[in-house]
Order: C-alpha cells, then structure tokens, then sequence
C-alpha cells in the first residue's frame, strides 16, 4: 500500500458502475458509503461452475493506451459464503483484448478471505489499444460462494512508471516451501520408477573379465519425452531466427509436437499463408525422424465448426451434410497412411468440452468411431489420446474433469480404443497446489486407469520468480507420478508464443529464470554421467535415468564404445563390452 501511495495520480481506464455482469449468479452493487463512484460488486454463485469466466464482471477501458505502457489494477476483496473446503472463495481477474485472440496484458487469481483485503495487479499493456479495445474482467465461476469487490481502479502511467516499480499482490500457492513434503516424496518416486540399474561386463577377445578397465556412462537422451509444440515453418526454416530456434528447442527438449502443420484445416491447405502445406510438414517430419525426435501428433478431429476445414464446413446446413461423417474417416485414413511411421502417438479427439459441433450433428457416438478408424489405420503401436483443456485440476475445474472422465468413458463403452489422455495444462493466476495436480492423477488412474500425457503447458505470469518456480515444481509433480508418459510445452520462445509471458526463451534468445529451471531439472538434475573401474570380474553397475547412453570402456591405449536403450523393465539394463 506504501509503495502504491507513492506512485503519481495517473489516468482512470475503467468505470466499476458501468460494469456488466455475465452467468448463472445474483450480482448487485451495494452501496460504498467510503466511494460513492466505487460500488461494492456482491457475486453470489449458487452452484459450482467452471470455468472461471463462466460468471464475470467487468468492463472496457474508457482511453487508448500503448504498447508497454503501464498501469496498476487495484480493488479490495472479500468472501462472505464458501463451500470450498479451504473456507475461501476465489477469484480470477484480467486485463485482456476484448474478442478476437483476447490477448492479455494481465492475469491473476487470488483466494479471498471473510476480511477485506487490498490486491494489486501490475499491468504492461501487450499492445496499442484503442479505447474500450481492452477491458478489464472478474471471473467468479469456481465453487459456490459469495463474494464482494470494491473500490476497482485501472490506473494508465504511460512511460511514467517503470513495471518493476509496481505493487504487487504476490502469487503463491500451497506447497511452494522449498522443504515442502509433497516435494521430498516426489523425488523418492522419480528416484524409484524413472531410473534403473544398468550392468556393464568388460571382456577381452578371448572372453576374459578385464578388472581395472575405466568405465564411463554418458546419458544421450531421456526415455520419457520432454517435447515441445513447434511451429515447423520456423523449425524448418533458414531465416535468422530458425537456427537459434533449433539450438534452443534441443537444449533442453527431446521431443516436438507441430503446433499447427497437422490440423486438419492446414493439412487440407486452407491456411497456406505461413506455408503449413503437406510436402513441408513431411519434410519436417522425415527430419525429426533421422534425429530420433518423437511427434507427437495433433489433431486428427477438433469437432468444432470454427476448426474444420473449408470443405466440412461449407457441407454443414446443407443436403450434403450427410457427407461429413465418411469425409471424416477418409481424412483420417489419409493423414495417418501420409505420416505412417513419422508419427509415434495421435490427438485423435480434441477438446470436445467445448467444440461439440459434429456431435451436435451425428451424435455422440461418432466420437468412439473416429478412435476405430485410428486403430484401422495406425494399427496397435501408435497409442490415440483423448485431449482437453481445464482438465488437470480437481479442485480449480471440478465440472470440467468430470465431463472428461464421463466423455471417456463413453468412448470406450462404444468401442472406441483410447490409450492415453491428454492434459493441456494452461496455468494462469494463482496455480494449482501440486499436491492438487498430484490427486488429480491418481484419480484418472483410479477411475480410468490410462497413462497421461501433459499436452500443452505453459504457465502465464509476470512474475518471474512464481514462474520459475512452478514450472520446476509442475515438472517434478508429474514426472514423479507412475502415470505420466510426457510432458509437452506449448512452445518456449517469446516471440512464437501464444502467450508470451509464459516463454522460457525471451525475444532475443536468452534464458528466462523457468527456462533455466527447466533446463536444470531435465539436462541436470535428472542426467546422469557415471564413472568407475571395473571390479575383479570385470564388472561395473550404475543406476541412471531411463533413456540413451554412450557406455564407454578404456584400459591404456584400448577403447571400446556402445550406444545402449537403458528401459524400464525388472532386470537391469546388460551391457556387453569387449576390449579389442
């Protein structure tokens, strides 16, 4: 509040009394006897819903601002009813474009407890913006509460105040302590299901143990899939950023999903303007192959009518809408006989929560046929994911999980052959408690017992310590869980990011601090380099981290080298060298 006091008058952008409420809930204003241009906005949610900006409250600015101006948002904010089990009501609140991509210059969710409480959100605008371009957004659906905000204000600085000079309410989130438990029992488990032993024998061309020789073991890559969503016009490219785009994506990534090459829409042609065509994407794919990079493959159907191709949608609403069904099962034969061995695992079903257009039209069961005519195609060794949004948190998005697990379910009571689900895992405001993440898991095991694959990852935030932070502590979460058969980031550079804010690169290449966490963990923390004599029987054992190593034995002038698959499995991993 000291520092917020000190800071100039700066220009109003919003007006609290002209908010306009939105969703299934009672808002009044009460009257502020302190503000009388400042009313009390009471929200009161009378079931759970989700999501978050299912119930809002907000408005447009009332002048133009520019890119990197700043501003400070501030309002106070209490809860007077919760079912939450943790006694607080929540809240979501944001700075953003208004339609379009709903671009944001802001972000952050706060708990509220039954005092009033004085939050900040620091603002740099991500662009120039006309008046009432942007506004400022309360979102309210999460359990069933009622909760109060006052004296709402957007101050605009322009270049007057430095970002870093802003208050700040900050973010933090249960289990950040660095001697947090959850943490400690985390790391027990990686150490336990994502390493095991390997056993090197050195002998001579006669067969005999040669004791004393020097053995090293060099990891090459991991087993478990650290991917990355790539754009491959970049990936591809010979412009002067797709070098340094390369070089950074495999520092610290194993694996890579093309953001857009293989949606249907791009795949089809429609949207040729930044040259996602077919012969390009196979091209990339070809290239990722010969440099063992797994893909992961996205989508085969996002059924919603805005993300079909031109050719779908223009049969809709039409005689010849009864041809959408067969269309769809020959663009799936096609796409997957096209990428036949360049692809290891298929989004067969994309985000069917809130694009349910085809359904709406065929029927639900069209989902589990889409799955069969995969498995006709790509046969047993390609595993189909069943992927969605707002799915990784029990508590945050209750109605959401659920209608993934119901939809789940249903799939495979009709036939349909899902192998894995797809969690996109876009984290904003206030995140989820890894404990949260963690039960989150063990109920999919429980409930449907199919491994799980985080899709789409990306932390949005402006503080980069909170980002750091959680990053680290997302991936530790997850690959601790014996569930977990990936985790994929939603790109990493700022400058080819949806959300920008949430890149592990910045615009001109350096690390961010969760870049450098990230990197830490996957290249260091969880990397192994091992190094030893052989014993009398010519024996050496190391117990590393799953994946591809160089095994390497010397003795004076004599060398022999090996490239060995360390997998999970019961027994340790054997490795056979012969001195020459």
């Amino acid at each position: 509040a000291a520092r917020a006091a000190a800071l100039p008058a700066g220009t109003a952008l919003v007006s609290p009394a002209t908010f306009v409420p939105s969703g299934d809930a009672s808002l009044y204003q009460l009257a502020n006897t302190g503000a009388p241009d400042a009313p009390i906005w009471q929200v009161a949610t009378l079931r759970d819903t989700s999501p978050s900006w299912a119930i809002q409250l907000g408005g447009r600015t009332t002048a133009a601002v520019k890119k990197g101006d700043t501003g400070l948002l501030r309002f106070r904010g209490r809860v007077t009813r919760t079912l939450h089990e943790t006694g607080q009501g929540q809240l979501r609140v944001v700075v953003q474009r208004v339609g379009g991509d709903f671009q944001r210059s802001a972000t952050a969710r706060f708990d509220l407890v039954p005092e009033w409480t004085e939050f900040f959100v620091p603002v740099r605008f991500a662009n120039n913006y006309a008046a009432g371009e942007i506004g400022v957004y309360f979102g309210f659906g999460f359990s069933a509460q009622t909760v109060e905000i006052a004296d709402v204000s957007l101050s605009h600085y322009g270049a007057a105040v430095a970002f870093a000079d802003l208050p700040r309410t900050r973010v933090t989130y249960e289990g950040a302590a660095p001697d947090a438990a959850w943490r400690r029992d985390a790391f027990a488990r990686i150490e336990q299901i994502r390493k095991g032993d390997l056993a090197v024998h050195v002998l001579d061309a006669a067969g005999r143990p040669v004791p004393t020789a020097a053995v090293t073991v060099e990891m090459q890559q991991h087993h478990f899939e650290f991917g990355t969503a790539a754009p491959f016009s970049l990936l591809m490219g010979n412009g002067p950023d797709s070098e340094p785009y390369r070089k950074a994506l495999f520092s610290i990534f194993n694996a890579v999903g093309p953001e857009n090459d293989l949606k249907w829409p791009f795949w089809a042609g429609d949207r040729d303007e930044h040259g996602e065509h077919r012969e390009r994407t196979l091209a990339a794919l070809r290239w990722l192959k010969e440099r063992d990079i797994p893909v992961r493959g996205h989508v085969l159907v996002w059924p919603g009518q805005k993300r079909l191709p031109k050719a779908i949608n223009a049969r809709i609403g039409t005689p010849a809408q009864s041809e959408i069904p067969a269309l769809i099962t020959e663009h799936i034969r096609d796409i997957t006989t096209a990428t036949a061995g360049l692809v290891s695992e298929w989004d067969v079903l994309n985000e069917p929560f809130s694009h349910h257009e085809l359904m709406d039209l065929f029927g639900r069961e069209i989902m589990a046929d889409w799955f069969k005519a995969a498995r006709q195609h790509l046969g047993p060794g390609v595993p189909l994911y069943f992927n969605d949004w707002g799915n990784h948190d029990l508590v945050g998005d209750p109605i959401h999980l659920r209608h993934f697990i119901d939809t789940a379910r249903f799939i495979l009571a009709n036939g349909g052959p899902i192998d894995g689900l797809g969690l996109q895992a876009h984290i904003g405001g206030t995140p989820p408690a890894p404990a949260t993440l963690l039960a989150t898991l063990d109920l999919y095991q429980k409930e449907l017992g199919l491994p799980v694959r985080v899709t789409e990852f990306d932390f949005t935030t402006d503080d980069p310590q909170l980002h750091a932070a959680y990053t680290r502590d997302f991936l530790i979460a997850y690959f601790s869980h014996p569930s977990t058969a990936g985790i994929q980031f939603w790109g990493f550079w700022e400058k080819s990011h949806w959300r920008p804010q949430a890149a592990l690169f910045d615009a001109n290449w350096k690390e961010t601090p969760a870049g450098t966490a990230t990197r830490v963990l996957l290249r260091e923390t969880w990397w192994t380099r091992a190094a030893g004599d052989t014993d009398a029987a010519g024996r050496y054992a190391a117990r590393g981290f799953y994946g591809r190593y160089k095994v390497r034995a010397t003795l004076g002038n004599r060398v022999v080298e090996t490239e060995v698959r360390h997998l999970p499995g019961a027994a340790p991993t054997a490795v056979h060298l012969v001195l020459p």
